[in-house]
């Protein structure tokens, strides 16, 4: 262990954004202007901010139990066919699939059904962690989005950046 300053009530000290222990074992987190760092018995280190978006999209799928089902493809089409502007569409898609978890197939078929190309994005960063089947988003979702690599990797720093925001939750 490195020396340090203490980052938490527990007394976990952080080397320079690289390692975070805490005294009681537990499970505790730091970011320190760099890579978010976990450790706890089993160790889990985060090393970069795609580490991090994984990480979150896995915890976001985990706590999802309903997948997206024929009926609410029928309740969603329903819906979208009152509203005609892509913005709207990316509302009640976003509000409708809220909870489902999704295969990269079917965040294909939705964003299909929104015009522009930031609206595309949107719902793809949106839905990203409830995707079962993420391995496929390569060549299921981007590579049919754009076939140009900047763009993929462009939109695959849109989603990054969207799952590594800091989790706000509301207080009543």
């Amino acid at each position: 262990m490195g020396q340090g300053s203490p980052c938490s009530p527990c007394g976990a000290v952080a080397d320079t954004g690289t390692e975070n222990v805490s005294s009681s074992g537990a499970l505790e987190a730091v970011a320190i202007g760099g890579p978010a760092v976990y450790d706890s018995k089993d160790e889990i280190r985060l090393s970069s901010a795609e580490d991090v978006r994984d990480l979150r999209a896995q915890a976001s799928l985990s706590s999802l139990t309903v997948d997206w089902s024929e009926s609410d493809i029928e309740d969603l089409i329903e819906a979208l066919g009152k509203v005609n502007l892509s913005k709207e569409r990316v509302k009640v898609i976003i509000e409708k699939t809220e909870g489902k978890r999704l295969t990269c197939e079917q965040l294909q078929d939705l964003i299909r059904m929104v015009a522009l190309e930031s609206h595309k994005e949107q719902v793809m960063c949106e839905r990203y962690g409830n995707l079962t089947d993420r391995d496929n988003f390569q060549k299921e979702v981007l590579l049919p989005f754009s076939i140009v690599k900047s763009i993929q990797n462009r939109v695959m720093g849109k989603i990054t950046k969207h799952m590594s925001q800091p989790i706000l939750s509301e207080v009543n």
